[in-house]
């Protein structure tokens, strides 16, 4: 009896002591007040699960975890429909989100939409339909035009209160009729974003007054320019426009003002290569944007590209125009001229790099800024930060003739950096190899003081005497990083140093001052 007893205590220990370890383990966790893992569920929900591991299953972890996550109706406002869920799951979330403005996202591939015929997901569709009052964001994606068609066609007559923002694009083309996007004609007052690609869209009348950001890809059918001209008219609060270059018919060259637009975006290319390429002209020929900010030319190629170089000589100027992205363009020098000083007021410039398709222009552009010009002319004279993509040779040793001038005319450029990264680093030069090059790079005017902080060692407070330069020579065995930070004390630079050379580090925190030109020999 007493060996039973003593087994039983064991084993009474013994859970004890997994019960111990158990809380230890999960305590952290556990610790969590229930607004914070609310948070947490809430933020996880707009993330897409797989099969295995669904959210609802995970948020079941343990009883507390599933009572907050029911307890908190954002949790189950998002509604992915792209794995097809039953009619049960869908009624759950329904329930369970009560009043909760809905998130609707369905997203279908290529290979599902070739095997399946979505029977399935209209039923679901028309399920969430009856809670129309209740959307606040709708993402369709689709790679069959039709099939998209068909499944958003009973929106047509349904009123959408909450409706903030509409997502719907179709990838492929499978026939043109049929395809008029018309889901607007009950009203959306509140619609402030709206992408459109792939479908045809007729008429987005005074529906749209909201629309702050407008999204418009390849159509089968161009939207007309009377119908693009009613719909801006109609939304006096638009800011950010992004076009396919032929989304619209400009033909007629008829001007439409936007009084409220700050940033452009306008596509040259859709589909395969030469298959949709356009003229991106058009949006700079007819659009009057008294306030623009921002251009971004994305895929424009050759004769499209020289085409919107002419049309922004013939434009009446981009007088408050700061950022400039041709990032993704291939343009020649002669045009790089001829677009510089039709933009006199770039601060921020998105360069391509050597990834382009006609090599020798890919430094047109920095050419034309390294070039001495007739009658002292500088070019972009308030220009302050590049973004490159990768760089080759030539490219590196065109950018140090860039900022040397710039120096030398009190006009630096106080930052360059990768389009990859949020700075260059020294290591992104790394097709140098055993070639020996000066590189510079010019940081921002520091405040006077700042931190400098070597590669594990403290950071450490350096008194800087304001307005001077210093130029600094190391050898291969240093790399250098240069990184813009704001601290509660104000603007200031962290400068971090990697290296064996303990003495060089002192060096160079010896002679940092307030604005630094850092000459690095031999990479």
């Amino acid at each position: 009896m007493q060996q039973h007893q003593a087994v039983a205590d064991a084993r009474i220990a013994a859970a004890r002591v997994q019960a111990e370890f158990m809380r230890s383990s999960h305590r952290q966790t556990h610790a969590l007040p229930n607004e914070i893992l609310a948070a947490i569920f809430e933020a996880g929900s707009f993330e897409e699960w797989s099969r295995q591991k669904t959210f609802s299953v995970t948020v079941s972890h343990s009883r507390r975890w599933r009572n907050i996550a029911l307890h908190t109706p954002a949790v189950w406002s998002t509604i992915f429909m792209k794995m097809a869920p039953g009619l049960r799951q869908i009624d759950a979330y329904l329930e369970r989100s009560r009043a909760c403005s809905l998130d609707i996202r369905m997203s279908v591939s290529y290979v599902e939409w070739f095997s399946r015929d979505f029977k399935e997901e209209r039923e679901l569709f028309a399920r969430v339909l009856v809670h129309a009052d209740r959307w606040a964001w709708l993402t369709v994606t689709m790679p069959d035009n039709r099939q998209l068609s068909s499944l958003i066609g009973p929106l047509r007559n349904v009123q959408f209160p909450r409706l903030e923002s509409i997502s719907i694009r179709s990838t492929h083309n499978y026939g043109d009729e049929g395809m008029d996007l018309a889901i607007f004609e009950c009203g959306t007052p509140v619609l402030s974003s709206l992408c459109v690609s792939g479908v045809a869209m007729p008429q987005c009348l005074p529906l749209a007054i909201a629309l702050t950001s407008l999204d418009l890809g390849w159509m089968p059918h161009p939207l007309s320019h009377d119908n693009f001209r009613q719909m801006v008219l109609a939304s006096p609060l638009l800011r950010n426009l992004s076009l396919y270059g032929e989304a619209v018919d400009f033909s007629s060259h008829r001007t439409i003002e936007i009084p409220s637009l700050r940033s452009l975006r306008i596509r040259g290319f859709s589909g395969e290569v030469g298959h949709f390429a356009c003229r991106v002209s058009g949006p700079v020929k007819s659009l009057r944007m008294p306030v623009l900010r921002s251009l971004v030319l994305v895929e424009a190629w050759g004769q499209f590209m020289s085409d919107l170089v002419q049309a922004c000589r013939l434009h009446d100027g981009f007088p408050t125009l700061q950022f400039l992205d041709i990032s993704s363009t291939e343009i020649s020098y002669v045009d790089a001229y001829f677009l510089i000083t039709s933009m006199t007021g770039i601060v921020h410039v998105s360069l391509p790099g050597r990834k382009i398709l006609d090599h020798s222009h890919t430094h047109s552009v920095l050419r034309q800024l390294s070039k001495k010009h007739s009658h002292g002319m500088d070019l972009w004279p308030r220009l302050r930060t590049i973004t490159i993509n990768e760089i080759d040779i030539l490219g590196g040793q065109i950018l140090l003739d860039v900022i040397q001038q710039r120096i030398a005319r009190r006009q630096p450029i106080d930052l360059v950096r990768s389009s990859s990264f949020r700075t260059i680093l020294v290591f992104d030069f790394h097709w140098l190899g055993d070639h020996k090059r000066t590189l510079y790079f010019t940081l921002f005017k520091f405040k006077p003081r700042s931190i400098l902080t070597p590669v594990n060692d403290m950071p450490l407070d350096l008194p800087l005497q304001p307005d001077q330069n210093v130029d600094l020579s190391y050898d291969g065995s240093m790399s250098v990083m240069l990184r813009r930070e704001t601290r509660q004390c104000g603007q200031c630079h962290e400068v971090s140093l990697s290296g064996s050379n303990k003495q060089k580090l002192f060096e160079f925190q010896q002679s940092v001052t307030s604005s630094v030109s850092l000459l690095v020999n031999d990479i």
